[in-house]
């Protein structure tokens, strides 16, 4: 290895994708005597990063980002005032809250073609997120 180290330096992540979100605690673990760790994230609604991206904000340890989207990506800035030693990021989380967890699917399309008469009819629907469906019916409440 050459020495000194250098004595700051960066980590752009590459973009991960998430389930529309409540992004909440941001928290990490680090390494390296007399270093400093900042943490930038930005989230947008596309795989790759442009102008529909919140631009990079800067986030402190604890900090709620807050922030919804179905795409993150973060920055790490990283610095020293030992030369002999160099600042290590072992690991970062956020706690996310799936925002659409306690909001019932939205049903659309419905739509129902009778067979024969009295006798049987198909009723089909859509609804806004992956789920299974099945209606009971009959001439009792049961």
């Amino acid at each position: 290895r050459v020495l000194p180290y250098a004595s700051s330096g960066s980590y752009t992540s590459v973009v991960k994708p998430i389930v529309p979100s409540e992004l909440g605690s941001l928290v990490w673990t680090a390494d390296g005597a007399e270093s400093d760790l900042q943490v930038r994230i930005r989230t947008g609604p596309r795989d790759s990063p442009n102008s529909s991206w919140t631009p990079f904000e800067m986030y402190q340890q604890g900090d709620v980002v807050g922030s919804v989207g179905a795409f993150i990506q973060f920055q790490a800035l990283l610095s020293t005032n030992d030369p002999l030693s160099t600042p290590v990021l072992k690991n970062l989380n956020i706690d996310c809250v799936d925002v659409n967890a306690n909001s019932p699917p939205v049903i659309s399309n419905i739509n129902v073609t009778l067979g024969n008469v009295g006798e049987t009819a198909t009723i089909s629907w859509t609804t806004d997120e992956f789920s299974t469906s099945t209606v009971n019916y009959g001439l009792s409440p049961s």
